[in-house]
C-alpha cells in the first residue's frame, strides 16, 4: 500500500471489483483512514441497480473509501461527477463532456464513464468510478457508449488518478 495525496493507494492486477476490496480495507480501518484502489482488469465489476460493469483493460477502475457525515451523502453524486468532468477538462480544455444524471459523464454524447456509490462500514462511503479510457464495450448498451481515445484525448491510468484526485479531494 502507498500513500498518495493522504490516500492509501492500492494498485491491484486483477480483483473481483474495486469496491469489494476497498469495503474490505474499511471494515478494520480506524477513524479517518482513507482509501483508494485501482485494478487493471475487474472479472465482476457492476454498476447500479446490479448492471455488470464492462471492465476492458486499459480503463480506468477505481474505487475510493472515505468518511462522509451522512448529512453530506447526497452530494456526493454531484462532488464525484464534477470531479470526472473536470478531470476530462482538464486534459481536453475543447471536450464537449457533460453529466447525465444521476451517475454518468458524457463525451461528444456518448458515455465515458460510471459511478457507483456503496454504504462501507461505520461512516465509510464506498466511491467506485469506471472511465472509459482507451476501450468502449461492443454490443447492446443503455446509453451509447465511447471512450477518452476516440475523442483523440490520449492518457493513462496514473495520469487520470491523480488528475481527478487533484478535483476531488
Amino acid at each position: 500500500m502507498a500513500e498518495f495525496a493522504n490516500w492509501q493507494w492500492v494498485d491491484l492486477e486483477e480483483t473481483s471489483s474495486t469496491n469489494d476490496e476497498v469495503k474490505r480495507l474499511c471494515t478494520a480501518a480506524p477513524s479517518g483512514k482513507r482509501f483508494m484502489v485501482a485494478a487493471r482488469r475487474q472479472n465482476a465489476g457492476r454498476g447500479r441497480r446490479g448492471r455488470g460493469w464492462v471492465s476492458l483493460e486499459g480503463n480506468l477502475f477505481v474505487s475510493f473509501g472515505l468518511e462522509v457525515a451522512p448529512q453530506l451523502l447526497g452530494q456526493m453524486t454531484f462532488v464525484v461527477g464534477l470531479s470526472l468532468l473536470e478531470a476530462v477538462r482538464e486534459l481536453a480544455p475543447q471536450a464537449d463532456v457533460c453529466l447525465k444524471w444521476p451517475n454518468d459523464v458524457l463525451l461528444n454524447g456518448g458515455k465515458i464513464s460510471g459511478i457507483l456509490l456503496e454504504k462501507g462500514a461505520g461512516g465509510y462511503m464506498i466511491v467506485g468510478i469506471g472511465v472509459n479510457l482507451r476501450a468502449s464495450p461492443a454490443g447492446e448498451t443503455v446509453y451509447p457508449v465511447t471512450d477518452l481515445a476516440a475523442a483523440g484525448i490520449k492518457t493513462d491510468c496514473r495520469t487520470f488518478k491523480e488528475v481527478y484526485l487533484r478535483r476531488f479531494d
